[in-house]
């Protein structure tokens, strides 16, 4: 049983390993994967102090400091903060807005007469753009035929960039099929020629003569999709007003010292921020809060400079893992009962969260939905084996021999290879079977309740030594028990441990004259005296009865033998009775008393019985053993 029990283990460990692995690279949980990945951000709040990125904002207060001018119109504003941030130390300056219009191509519509706003309006915003360390934005839009373009800033603009297209990064972002922005791709096209790549990329790239990682990932992952390493959930990022910049003079920048130490050195993202700007997306962070475009450059920013990229464990880790977490949940399964068994399956659930946890947190990604698949996959097959296949007969068996053996005992029968054939095994037993002296003359002096309170009380100390010594309390007979010992569980010392029940037995009727004595010492009882019959030979055990009751016992002439020898104890006047066929198997040293040629009533020929009174774990001397 244990053999077949144990491949069929293996057998369920590599089939869930197997079904794990499957739905993980088939992405069958990939919906639940992605669910944990977010709860794990939404759980680690701000993971760490952002390093490299500022976000100057466009917002509401910018836009009421400046009323009534159209947006079109913003390139001396833009122009004032671009200065006033290189003043402030920014190594690098990227404006997260569409200039698909120009301010001088209006003018140069409205034909305005003895005006050269058409052509002079925008030149501090060219000037800026010239002297480098700007980057401007595109946008990769499909037209109606499906066919990709790229929306660029004017022309005028373009010209003005130190480098051209090169200084255009595109904003599209990569969406996971459920809408939600958790992984980047530096080269957006996929082309070589310019504008193809990311806004996020062009500005990490800023710093790249410092920061060799980022020359790593220029050259080995712009077209692979790469996990964002969020800092944090939306405003995490510092924030500043783009008001603060148009307000101060010349001279003052019009910041505080913090304000200008945070700027310094930084990569600078201006972006609109105001109501009703529709730059927002879905993060993990998920929730009503969604994130700003320029928050999310400056989180791929962060990435990409800090070097540590979110990444998968590799296959070796994976199966590893999920090898021992399988093995465990099977082993347990096995071990517990059903309701047990599920509550263990939900902790190992639970472990495998945990693990993929506190691996995010160090930049590794591991799977536990398809890990948690596994590990239900075996749950469930566990426990269909066990309601329909081996434990199915195991739990008839302990159901049938719960009432008549020890717990330890019922262990051990469980325990072993084959189980006990219901159906009839031969077995070599010793029979014991106890009876009371002058029961009917105690019976008709107590009332039915004293009765049957004296027999529940003598036959549950009774039970005790029968089943300390692995005996089988085989069934109760009005006012005698019978018991066997070597079955259901083969024992070669069964002989030894029933001589030692039966004097245990005796010991414990003497004793039960004591409580006689304080319960229903008005009554006029006789003594209480037992006897007590052992014969050893060969029986069959089986479960015996009708369809409705069933009940396992022996058969065979070595109880109707155990059971003459009992009823002889009182011709004889001995307590215990025991057959020279039980003797001879003692290993111990058995100390007799009388010795007897009988011929039990009912059966033809002699045997010798003797008095047993006494037992030792040593043996005996040839005078104790009266000549045996």
């Amino acid at each position: 049983m244990k053999r077949s029990k144990l491949l069929i283990g293996i057998g369920i460990v590599i089939a869930s390993v197997l079904v794990s692995e499957i739905c993980y690279w088939r992405h069958m949980a990939d919906v639940i994967e992605l669910n944990y990945y977010d709860i794990f951000h939404q759980l680690s709040g701000k993971r760490f102090n952002p390093n490299y990125t500022v976000i100057v904002t466009l917002d509401d207060e910018t836009l009421l400091s400046h009323k009534n001018e159209p947006l079109v119109f913003w390139s001396p504003y833009f122009a004032k903060t671009i200065k006033k941030l290189r003043e402030c130390g920014a190594a690098a300056i990227g404006i997260d807005f569409q200039f698909a219009v120009s301010a001088e191509s209006w003018l140069d519509k409205l034909e305005i007469p003895e005006s050269n706003m058409s052509i002079s309006y925008d030149i501090s915003m060219r000037t800026e753009l010239n002297k480098g360390k700007v980057l401007l934005t595109g946008t990769m839009v499909k037209n109606s035929d499906g066919e990709n373009n790229i929306l660029l800033p004017v022309i005028d603009y373009i010209y003005s960039l130190p480098n051209g297209p090169k200084d255009i990064g595109l904003t599209n972002f990569y969406n996971d099929e459920d809408g939600v922005v958790r992984r980047f791709l530096g080269n957006i096209t996929g082309l070589s020629e310019p504008p193809n790549l990311g806004f996020s990329y062009l500005l990490a790239t800023q710093l790249k003569t410092e920061k060799p990682d980022v020359i790593n990932y220029e050259k080995e992952n712009t077209c692979k999709l790469m996990h964002i390493r969020f800092v944090g959930p939306p405003s995490t990022i510092p924030h500043i007003s783009m008001n603060r910049f148009l307000k101060a003079g010349v001279l003052d920048p019009g910041l505080t010292k913090d304000e200008v130490n945070m700027i310094k050195n930084k990569i600078v993202i201006i972006a609109g921020s105001f109501s009703g700007s529709y730059d927002i997306h879905l993060t993990p962070y998920r929730g009503g809060n969604r994130m700003s475009g320029a928050e999310l450059h400056a989180n791929i920013v962060e990435t990409i400079l800090s070097g540590k990229f979110p990444e998968h464990v590799n296959g070796f880790c994976r199966m590893f893992w999920l090898i021992i977490l399988i093995t465990a949940g099977t082993f347990l399964f096995f071990k517990f009962s059903p309701l047990k068994s599920f509550i263990i399956n939900i902790f190992l659930c639970f472990i495998a969260c945990l693990a993929a946890y506190l691996l995010f947190q160090y930049n590794y990604i591991i799977p536990a939905a398809s890990m948690q698949v596994g590990l239900s996959l075996a749950f469930i097959s566990t426990l269909g084996f066990r309601l329909t296949g081996g434990e199915k007969e195991q739990q008839r068996i302990k159901q049938v021999l719960t009432p008549y053996i020890s717990d330890a005992l019922l262990t051990n029968v469980l325990s072993k290879a084959s189980l006990p054939n219901l159906g009839g095994e031969l077995y070599s037993v010793t029979v014991l079977i106890s009876d009371i002296r002058s029961f009917t003359t105690i019976s008709e002096k107590l009332n039915p309740q004293d009765v049957v309170e004296l027999l529940n009380t003598y036959f549950t100390r009774v039970c005790e030594p029968i089943m300390k010594n692995d005996g089988m309390v085989d069934k109760f007979m009005g006012d005698a028990i019978m018991a066997i010992f070597g079955a259901p569980l083969s024992d070669p010392n069964h002989a030894d441990k029933a001589i030692k029940s039966a004097l245990e037995i005796k010991n414990i009727a003497y004793d039960f004259q004591k409580w006689i004595d304080n319960k229903l010492s008005q009554t006029g009882l006789p003594p209480f005296r037992i006897g007590i019959g052992l014969h050893s030979g060969e029986v069959v055990m089986a479960n015996i009865g009708s369809k409705k009751r069933m009940s396992y016992t022996a058969i065979g002439d070595v109880v109707n033998t155990a059971s003459r020898l009992e009823s002889m104890s009182k011709t004889l006047g001995w307590n215990i009775v025991a057959s020279e066929e039980t003797l001879s198997l003692v290993k111990g040293g058995v100390l007799t008393g009388a010795v007897e040629e009988i011929t039990p009533r009912g059966r033809s020929g002699k045997i010798k019985a003797y008095e047993v009174v006494g037992y030792s774990e040593r043996h005996a001397s040839d005078k104790q053993l009266m000549d045996l």
